[in-house]
């Protein structure tokens, strides 16, 4: 779903010509998810070679027999540049940070941007193993510095549905700040969370039954109440939501 989403989203309005490359960052035991990633560009007919870093020697020399023309796997850490050796439209980094506090995650964003190209996408968030469900913050380079425009939530609904199952799966910083009143980059994340399940509680009492409906319905009152929702409603039907700014 994410990978969908960054193909047809972030990575659409791009030259085609251009050389800069999608790094996925932090690919973890095998390559496949970098795999997938290079595989859902090629699909969309997407021309740009994709790298997967990983700070691991063993795991880069592992993934290499998934490696083949526009994919590569090298060694790196927080340097892009000097692990990639060329500019970005998009890195991508899931499950990273997982473990990091707020201080060290701004500086893993502020030294993960450096690659971009101006325009460029960071997208760094959290996601359970299968990749059905998770949360991503979408960043843009804008004048030399990377800024959030919005935080992705998605869900293929294979564990069911409720808004609080997104909990466990926000990105770091925005884990360990969830509480009431807490407002992180202008948005309450702990009362959109519980409003979107009240209404989601009320759908359900109302006698909705499909998890997909449950999360579209309740989508549609939450935006009226809170009008940080619009940018993304044309992807609730896709089990995705954008929470503020903008989605490409």
């Amino acid at each position: 779903m994410l990978d969908r989403f960054v193909v047809a989203r972030l990575l659409g309005a791009f030259d085609t010509g251009s050389t800069e490359v999608v790094v996925d960052v932090g690919f973890g035991q095998e390559g496949w998810t970098t795999r997938e990633l290079f595989e859902a560009l090629s699909e969309a007919a997407v021309a740009c070679e994709v790298v997967g870093v990983e700070v691991e020697p063993g795991r880069v020399r592992a993934a290499q027999e998934l490696a083949c023309e526009g994919l590569r796997f090298v060694e790196g850490g927080f340097d892009l540049k000097q692990a990639v050796g060329r500019e970005a439209r998009l890195v991508r980094a899931m499950n990273v940070l997982r473990q990091y506090g707020p201080h060290e995650v701004a500086e893993a964003h502020r030294a993960w941007g450096e690659v971009l190209v101006e325009g460029g996408y960071l997208v760094e968030g959290t996601c359970d193993g299968e990749g059905a469900i998770g949360s991503a913050h979408l960043m843009q380079k804008r004048q030399g510095r990377v800024e959030k425009v919005g935080l992705m939530m998605w869900t293929d609904f294979s564990k069911g549905f409720g808004p609080w199952m997104f909990r466990d799966w926000l990105p770091a910083d925005l884990r360990r700040s969830l509480r009431p009143g807490r407002q992180v980059d202008g948005v309450e994340m702990y009362g959109v969370l519980q409003r979107w399940a009240e209404l989601a509680g009320e759908e359900r009492r109302a006698g909705v039954r499909g998890n997909r409906e449950v999360f579209e319905r309740s989508l549609a009152r939450l935006a009226d109440e809170v009008g940080v929702l619009e940018e993304g409603r044309a992807l609730w039907g896709e089990g995705i939501v954008v929470v503020g700014g903008a989605c490409g």
